[in-house]
């Protein structure tokens, strides 16, 4: 139903003097907690209503919802208790509760305390129904976990992971995540890559054209993010106080760095008026979510050899001071062979992520760096350094112990399979835990973002590690582009839910 409707029928329910009571949330499987919760609900109005998430707002981790929302909101509806149910388009349900401005916000037993609450909405729910003259009550009925339900008898998650996750510490790696959340750590990374921009062109098909070989495309509407390196300082920023981005200055990124970058993000300068940031236009139909084609501009980063000195310069000044230096090497021209082979860097704090993409491909080999803490590369990534695309991955592996034990780690991804981690001779191989994608653009990067962040606190093992990566970057693929970064508070939660089991 549409929220327009319900707001008439509220002035009606007022005239008779009928009292309204709200109920939010996802019910992404119907159990008999939340039967019991509704029917208790409906004791305390004549008229009920459910607010229920909408599928983008659904932040229980990878692959949720399990039901998309009209589902969702049909399977209420069948209840007796429930006389009207809609979709809610927003994060929180403050805006229908100041639409609607229902009587009673009525809310299950495990919300009785909003200080346990991490995002602090519980607070600003319990504000606005005060305000448009309502009133916050829980009921008693005991709590049940969708979230365990899905996991454990709808198998969600598989064997694989759980076998994993006991050998996980659920305290330790929560305990990390949640403090924060309150408080960004205190660290020093140096973020040295590629500037890219992802633009997003949303198209509607028409057809082919009778004529030519054209496809027709109706233009609908733009969208512009941050990525390469640009997304991994506005993610780690979000982890870490302390964030320090290499950046090009000149007229033209100028624009891009002003309106793209977080605020608390240090930008160490360097004017070059021919590194221009890389823009690559995605045409995407607007409602398959389908990428259909690309096209790349400044699709190479000319630095002159005074400005490749002064960068370098102040890498080896700054590079042991950090705790983290990050490479990322997306194989546009910024790192030459020779500038992979440079002592500027501090190795034993460096990270390096190389890739190969369509701009690239053969081109770009990770070969180029060595002796390193970490290095992660993709599958195709490894097989193209190793010259062999037919071998299983675990004989290439076996075949390439020089090349790999030249690092301390040596991260492998797989896409949906999952991940190798590969440190001293010991190989651990971690499944992905995510199925259900929207857009993978960007996930291996955030993938090692949030690796180089585990990996520099010196306490969690490979499984603990490869899985809030995997949680990571599985978040990252569920909304069209770089939009919104994974936050501690998201990773937070994935990670809770993910061990519900």
């Amino acid at each position: 139903m549409r929220i327009e409707k319900l707001i008439n029928l509220r002035k009606q329910f007022k005239r008779k003097k009928q009292k309204v009571g709200l109920v939010h949330g996802v019910f992404d499987v119907l159990h008999s907690g939340h039967i019991d919760h509704l029917r208790e609900a409906k004791m305390y109005c004549d008229k009920l209503i459910v607010s229920v998430t909408s599928d983008k707002y659904v932040n229980k981790g990878p692959n949720r919802p399990l039901f998309k929302c009209n589902k969702r909101i049909s399977n209420l509806l069948s209840i007796r208790t429930v006389d009207y149910a809609l979709e809610n388009n927003h994060p929180t349900p403050i805006e229908i509760i100041k639409r609607i401005k229902p009587d009673l916000y009525i809310k299950g037993s495990d919300y009785t305390n909003p200080n346990l609450d991490l995002t602090n909405n519980l607070s600003r729910e319990i504000r606005t129904i005060k305000f448009v003259g309502g009133k916050f009550i829980s009921t008693k009925t005991k709590n049940l976990s969708s979230t365990k339900i899905i996991n454990n008898d709808l198998g969600a998650i598989s064997p694989e992971i759980k076998k994993i996750l006991k050998n996980c510490n659920l305290n330790k790696i929560n305990s990390f995540l949640k403090d924060i959340t309150k408080k960004r750590l205190k660290k020093k990374i140096l973020i040295l890559g590629e500037h890219i921009i992802d633009k997003y062109t949303y198209v509607d098909p028409i057809g082919k054209s009778v004529k030519n070989n054209i496809v027709t495309l109706s233009y609908k509407n733009d969208e512009v993010f941050a990525g390469g390196s640009l997304m991994v300082a506005n993610l780690l920023s979000k982890f870490v106080d302390g964030v320090s981005l290499v950046v090009f200055e000149n007229t033209y990124n100028k624009k891009f760095y002003n309106k793209l970058l977080n605020k608390n993000i240090k930008l160490i300068r360097f004017k070059e008026k021919e590194a221009k940031v890389i823009i690559k236009n995605r045409f995407v139909d607007k409602y398959s979510k389908r990428i259909l084609s690309q096209i790349n501009y400044n699709n190479q980063v000319y630095l002159s050899a005074n400005t490749k000195k002064r960068i370098y310069k102040y890498i080896k000044d700054n590079s042991k001071k950090s705790d983290i230096n990050l490479v990322y090497d997306f194989g546009h021209g910024l790192i030459s062979n020779n500038d992979a082979k440079n002592n500027a860097f501090h190795k034993k704090n460096t990270f390096i992520n190389c890739q190969s993409n369509s701009s690239n491909f053969g081109f770009n080999k990770a070969t180029k760096f060595s002796n390193f803490n970490t290095i992660c590369m993709d599958n195709i990534e490894f097989r193209l350094c190793a010259q062999n695309k037919i071998d299983p991955l675990d004989k290439i592996i076996k075949k390439n112990e020089k090349f790999i034990n030249s690092f301390k780690n040596f991260i492998i991804t797989d896409g949906k399979e999952g991940c190798y981690f590969l440190k001293k001779n010991k190989k651990t191989f971690i499944p992905s835990i995510t199925t259900d994608t929207v857009d993978t653009t960007g996930c291996g990067d955030v993938f090692f973002a949030i690796l180089t962040l585990f990996l520099s606190e010196k306490k969690f093992n490979e499984n603990e590690i490869s899985l809030a990566c995997h949680a990571a970057a599985g978040l990252h693929s569920k909304r069209i582009g770089n939009g919104e970064v994974v936050s501690p508070l998201s990773l937070y939660r994935a990670v809770q839910h993910l061990f519900k089991s």
